[in-house]
C-alpha cells in the first residue's frame, strides 16, 4: 500500500495502527516505511509512505535500495519512536535525474501553447508573474531547485514587485 508521508503520522499515527492491526488480524505480517522518489529515478524530491505485507510462513519483502543518489535520509516518528529508512542514498549506482532528463527530449513551446506535432498531452500552461521569474532565476545546475533561489525583491513584469522568490 502506498500512500502520502503523512500518513504515518496522521492523528497520531492511528490510521496507521489501525491498518497494521487489521493486517496482523488477518494473519499477514507487514512493515512500514518512507521512501523518497528520488531515490529511485524521479525527477524531484517526494516522500511516499508504504505498507508492505506478507502471508504468514512467506518472506516479508524488504525495501528496495536507492538505484539513484539522491541528498535526503529519510525518517518518521510514531509513538515518540523514530524510524529511519534502511535505503542508503549515497552508494546507488546513478546519479540523481533532473527534469532535463525528463523530458529535455520534448520540443519547446511558447507560453499558453496546447500541441507540437504530434505528441499528445503536451501542454504548456502560461504561468503566473511571480513563479515565470522564479522559473527564470533557478540556476541551470544538476539538483538546483527553488532552494536555490535568491531571496531578493524582483520586479514582476506585471509591474508589481515580489517581496521575496
Amino acid at each position: 500500500m502506498e500512500n502520502v508521508r503523512n500518513f504515518l503520522s496522521h492523528e497520531n499515527s492511528v490510521v496507521l495502527k489501525l491498518t497494521l492491526r487489521s493486517l496482523i488480524k488477518l494473519g499477514y505480517q507487514c512493515t512500514f516505511g518512507v521512501l523518497q522518489c528520488g531515490n529511485y529515478g524521479i525527477p524531484q524530491s517526494r516522500h511516499r509512505a508504504f505498507v508492505i505485507g506478507a502471508a504468514a510462513g512467506q518472506t516479508l519483502a524488504k525495501f528496495p535500495e536507492p538505484t539513484h543518489c539522491f541528498a535526503s535520509r529519510l525518517s518518521v516518528t510514531v509513538d515518540n519512536k523514530k524510524y529511519v529508512t534502511n535505503a542508503v542514498h549515497k552508494n546507488a549506482p546513478y546519479r540523481s535525474l533532473t527534469v532535463r532528463d525528463a523530458i529535455g527530449d520534448l520540443p519547446s513551446l511558447a507560453n499558453n501553447r496546447n500541441r507540437h506535432g504530434n505528441i499528445k498531452d503536451h501542454v504548456c500552461r502560461r504561468p503566473s508573474a511571480i513563479d515565470y521569474e522564479r522559473i527564470l532565476r533557478i540556476p541551470h545546475e544538476p539538483g538546483a531547485d527553488w532552494r536555490d533561489l535568491p531571496n531578493t525583491i524582483v520586479p514582476l513584469p506585471n509591474g508589481r514587485h515580489a517581496a521575496k522568490l
